[in-house]
């Protein structure tokens, strides 16, 4: 038995089977032996299922998505904190709005709700138009 066939035997045996470069080089045309000076293409394929990038939410969002998102956001989010400072005047003006809890959560909370809001007029927008976002 030579070198090549010994080999061909253990990358059979192994796992390496089941990897991306095995599948992908699984050889050339000429009986998937490698010897000689003839450079064939390889006869893998890099079309499987499991091989392919997962999308991602960062990588299918287009430069549009990202700008109005931010925008709206902001936008949502100060609108929030305007109302909220027009409904709990009387809270924010007395001792108990100096505490620590109140007032991080009176900063988020309009922060939260504002990004949650672009997110699902865009996602709107997105569904009911033709617009690529």
């Amino acid at each position: 038995m030579s070198d090549r066939d010994r080999q061909n035997k253990h990358d059979r045996d192994s796992n390496i089977s089941s990897s991306m470069y095995s599948r992908v080089n699984i050889g050339n045309n000429l009986n998937n032996s490698r010897n000689g000076t003839r450079h064939t293409d390889i006869a893998g394929s890099m079309n499987n299922p499991d091989e392919k990038l997962k999308n991602t939410r960062s990588s299918s969002r287009s430069f549009l998505y990202t700008v109005l998102f931010f925008l709206l956001g902001i936008g949502f989010s100060f609108a929030y904190m305007y109302l909220s400072a027009l409904l709990f005047n009387d809270y924010l003006t007395s001792p108990e709005s100096k505490e620590l809890l109140p007032t991080i959560f009176s900063l988020t909370l309009p922060f939260v709700l504002g990004f949650l809001s672009a997110k699902g007029l865009l996602a709107l927008v997105a569904k009911f138009t033709r617009i690529p976002l």
